[in-house]
Formats: structure tokens, sequence, C-alpha cells
């Protein structure tokens, strides 16, 4: 009955039944296409500088320059289209975010690093290079430990996870197999109070978008 905070609009309700199409989209329910969180200058340049100061207390002097060429790519975003990335830059992020290879972040360092995925997978050459160097739902699942482990990781933690994996559902290139990752963990992805009833609003906004990301791919389907 809400018809799109017009209060002057009649009721919905009790109206003859219509097809999926002509119901969707709706001043209710307007949303058709997966919605991504993108990042403004200003918030890049954030990221890059808390970046720079933990990475130069985990990293020795050659993984520092794989991330600064990671962060020049990342931070052209009106690049994304033609820039290119390195293995060794996807994998340096994915090592750190997992404590894997020696590389060893403090818990409650790791959020910009999260930061810095939820960016990357807007990139499709990362994307590409990311699906075919691992299996997309098992990092999102050795992720997701981390980031729903509300006592030990900071509020950001959580919701940029819950924002790269919004914006994971934006591609082709890495939906399906986020859409897995996701299926295989409907309870906790979907169902779970540590998000429901989780006291940060933008732990609630990445967890309402990715409802909806969810909802226009079933509808899509």
């Amino acid at each position: 009955a809400y018809n799109g905070g017009d209060p002057g609009a009649s009721s919905s309700y009790g109206s003859k039944e219509t097809p999926r199409g002509e119901r969707w989209p709706s001043p209710d329910f307007p949303q058709r296409l997966p919605l991504p969180f993108d990042s403004n200058r200003n918030a890049l340049n954030g990221m890059t500088k808390v970046l720079t100061e933990t990475s130069m207390e985990i990293y020795d002097e050659k993984q520092q320059l794989v991330l600064n060429d990671l962060l020049d790519v990342i931070c052209e975003t009106s690049r994304y289209h033609a820039s290119k990335v390195t293995d060794q830059g996807v994998q340096l992020l994915v090592d750190t975010l997992t404590s894997t290879n020696g590389i060893s972040c403090p818990l409650d360092k790791l959020f910009p690093f999260m930061d810095l995925l939820r960016g990357c997978c807007l990139h499709l050459d990362f994307l590409s290079r990311l699906c075919s160097l691992y299996r997309l739902d098992d990092v999102l699942s050795s992720l997701m430990a981390q980031a729903f482990d509300v006592d030990s990781v900071k509020s950001a933690h959580t919701f940029l996870f819950l924002q790269a994996v919004c914006n994971l559902l934006v591609s082709s290139t890495s939906r399906d197999a986020t859409l897995d990752f996701i299926a295989a963990n409907q309870d906790t992805v979907l169902g779970s109070s540590t998000l429901t009833q989780h006291k940060h609003k933008h732990v609630l906004n990445g967890y309402a978008t990715l409802l909806l990301n969810v909802a226009s791919h079933v509808f899509n389907e």
C-alpha cells in the first residue's frame, strides 16, 4: 500500500492480477538491475593513505611495489574499461585477506584491504584474473568467516565485505560463482541474525542491497 511514497495514490491491494512484466518495475520496487557500490576520488585517496600505512608494516619492498601498481590502476576509475592489473596484484590482495603465503595482517587492520577488494570487484580485468586464479566461492567463504566475526573485526570490515559481494553480482564474469557461494551459505548470508540485527547502518544497507541484488537475479532468470 506504500505506492512509491505518493499518499494520493490509490491502494494496489485487491487490484486485478497482472502479468509480471507489467507489474515490475513498479514505483514500489523499481530496481531491475543489481546495484554496485562505487568509490569517489576522496574515498579512494583515503583508502590509499590507510593502505600505505598498514602495508609498510606487513609487506617487503617487492610486495609494496606490487600494491602500489594495483592502487594506481584501481584509483583511475575512468580507465577501468581499458586498464590491466597483474596476477601478482590479485594474488597479493587475496593472500593478505586470507593470511596465506607468509602474509600476516592484524585482523583489526584488514578492513582497508577489504575496501580495496570492493573497488577491484568493479574492474573487469581484475575479476577475470581473480576467477581464473581461484575458485571464487572458496575465497568468499574464507573472507566471510572473518567478516562475520563481529566480536573481532571492525564494522567497516563487515559492511565492506557485503559491498564486495554486491559488486561481484554486477558482472557476468563473477556472478555465477558468487551466486553459488550465496546458495551454499544461504542461512549465514541471507538469514543470519548477525546481519539482520546488526546496529550499524552501513551493515544494514549492505545487507539490504545484497538481498535486492539477489532478488533482481531471481526475477531476471
